[in-house]
């Protein structure tokens, strides 16, 4: 037998694999046990695969590094090279971990969606569908139980953002347009993290901002409209923010109820001066001063603080930490996150927030928009209050359902944007996205934002429906200009308002949303969104629990009204029709890419 000479070199490669093996497992559990004890509380394991990946992928590569340099002080790296490629390769695969879930939830949508050709809005002629296409049927059944309450509607639902770079905002055009809208509630930011309110300075510009607070404070009254203000965390004080509130609640008896403490500090974008910077602990315990001598001018004030909605928000501050080499910040907050271990902080100083404020934009990166996926990414709403709500069970117990949760911003992306955010899909994503978040908890809904500016440097690609070339945050430009969002946002005045009831809507076709909301004057409204580019969708329409008469309004926004503005030729606005023929259960069609709402009386009894 020739085994005997080589049992001791197996015996040796066997104990040298197990050692490289607990080597790194040894980091991790190292590591696990600093960063969750460290002060500012534990961490929930709501979301455990991502942090916990990381962890795995910097304990591998610290071990990686550490039997490297081990194998060239002994002289036998060549030896072990096969053994840091394979330590190198897990690496790799670890670090694909922190994507897996993100990347298995978008395949997983993009597989079911039709491979749409965009059409041409100058021509109406649409480029031969792809073969999946054959197969998505251009018939729905829409069912409507208005027996079955979602729940009771929050009149900031109908919200928008302002800015203090909007020259008009305090103007005549400015009031009409709001008024148009029927503008339920106001934010008021923009470069929130960097502006004094009393000289209107925003961070060492010795110019003033093109609009102030005082122009915002008379629109805002003027409307009548709810307000939300975001003070200066990055680079202003407690005390300034205390001044604000006394200047604007107690000076001037407006009544502003909703505060909240800087703007997605979490981000490396957003200024912060703090030591560490966008740091959730620092940002904890400065929320508590903020919040204490805040109330102390007006105890009637509710406070937000800032959250995000999943881990890899904030990757650029794992980046900028490794430019630093600073080892401890990039693992600690490459773990803990920032919601977990702000609310976590926020819990051991004995502070609970009034409210939470999140952002969301669906495509995070500016370049590679899609129509189809943008206008079936709507489905996440529920997706994101479940385990926002989670949190913050976990860190306030029963106190939590004291926590509202407001999205005081949202838009198709988050920057550089392309002309899908001047186009009539970011319309219907709009429009989409109201019915959805309408569902959830979530008590606030305000669009980013009122005017912005025009960007032509951007995604202009033709794989992208509009004609438009350029993109806008905003609804509106100027005085005249406005874009389709800005008539998807009014189409909502048509079917809800603050006190009216959701009620469940279903329909089984993806390509075709619809929503329902029994309004206090006892109409039954539906908002119905056409996502498809080209064909016109023909849906039976159940209702059980209520009985309508023949004749109903129809309010509707689309193709034509989007043509009508790029031509000058007709009305760029929502049109207005009749419809007739409704009934407990009726057949009606919908144009491509349109949003209609129809409103249904009850039938008058006999």
């Amino acid at each position: 037998m020739n085994e005997g000479p080589t049992a001791p070199g197996n015996r040796k490669q066997s104990r040298r694999l197990r050692l490289w093996l607990i080597l790194p497992a040894a980091i991790f559990l190292i590591l696990l046990a600093a960063v969750q004890f460290l002060p500012g509380g534990t961490r929930s394991f709501s979301d455990w695969v991502l942090p916990l990946s990381f962890l795995g992928a910097v304990s591998l590569a610290a071990a990686a590094l550490g039997i490297g340099v081990w194998s060239l002080v002994r002289g036998s790296f060549w030896r072990n090279f096969k053994w840091l490629i394979l330590l190198f390769t897990g690496l790799f695969v670890l670090i694909a971990l922190f994507y897996v879930k993100e990347i298995w939830r978008q395949w997983q949508e993009w597989s079911r969606l039709p491979r749409h050709e965009s059409e041409s809005i100058v021509t109406h002629e649409t480029a031969a569908p792809r073969t999946a296409l054959r197969s998505v049927t251009n018939a729905a059944r829409v069912s409507v139980e208005v027996s079955h309450l979602v729940r009771t509607l929050d009149a900031r639902l109908f919200g928008i953002n302002t800015a203090i770079w909007d020259a008009l905002l305090d103007s005549d055009e400015t009031v009409s347009a709001m008024r148009e809208l029927d503008v339920q509630v106001l934010r008021f930011g923009g470069f929130s993290d960097e502006y004094h309110w009393v000289s209107g300075i925003i961070g060492t510009n010795r110019d003033p901002a093109p609009t102030s607070f005082p122009n915002f404070m008379h629109l805002a009254t003027n409307l009548g409209a709810q307000v939300i203000i975001t003070v200066n965390y990055g680079s202003g004080t407690p005390e300034e923010a205390a001044d604000w509130v006394r200047c604007t609640n107690i000076t001037n008896r407006c009544g502003f109820k909703y505060w909240e403490i800087g703007n997605e500090n979490y981000g490396g974008w957003e200024h912060d001066e703090n030591l560490p910077p966008h740091d959730p602990v620092t940002y904890a315990t400065r929320a508590k001063e903020y919040i204490r001598r805040m109330k102390a001018v007006d105890p009637s004030i509710k406070i937000g603080v800032v959250v995000t909605e999943n881990w890899m928000e904030r990757a650029d501050v794992l980046i900028n930490a490794l430019k630093k080499l600073n080892l401890r910040e990039f693992v600690v907050e490459g773990y803990q996150g920032w919601t977990p271990k702000m609310l976590a902080t926020l819990n051991q100083l004995g502070v609970t927030p009034d409210w939470v404020s999140l952002h969301h934009y669906p495509q995070v990166f500016p370049g590679r928009e899609n129509d189809a996926r943008l206008l079936q990414s709507t489905t996440r709403w529920a997706a994101l209050a479940a385990p926002l709500r989670q949190h913050l069970k976990t860190y306030f117990g029963p106190a939590h359902t004291n926590v509202e949760m407001l999205c005081t911003e949202n838009n198709s992306v988050p920057q550089r944007t392309g002309k899908q955010t001047t186009s009539i899909v970011n319309a219907l994503y709009l429009a989409d996205s109201f019915g959805q978040i309408a569902q959830t908890e979530f008590n606030s809904y305000l669009w980013w934002n009122l005017r912005n500016a025009q960007d032509r440097n951007s995604n202009n690609q033709p794989s992208l429906h509009g004609w438009r070339p350029y993109g806008d945050h905003g609804i509106m430009s100027g005085n005249d200009t406005r874009y389709p969002t800005f008539f998807a946002f009014k189409l909502l005045k048509y079917f809800a308002r603050g006190g009216d009831r959701m009620v469940r809507a279903r329909s089984d076709n993806k390509l075709l949303a619809v929503y329902a909301a029994r309004r206090a004057d006892g109409t039954l409204a539906l908002l119905v969104i056409n996502k498809s580019p080209e064909a016109a969708l023909r849906v039976n329409l159940s209702i059980t629990g209520f009985a309508p008469q023949s004749d109903a309004a129809a309010y509707s926004y689309g193709l034509p009204q989007d043509e009508a503005a790029r031509t000058g030729a007709g009305s760029a606005d929502i049109v207005q029709t009749n419809l007739v023929g409704a009934a407990t259960e009726f057949p009606c069609a919908f144009s491509p890419y349109s949003a209609t709402v129809i409103v249904l009386s009850p039938l008058r009894p006999n």
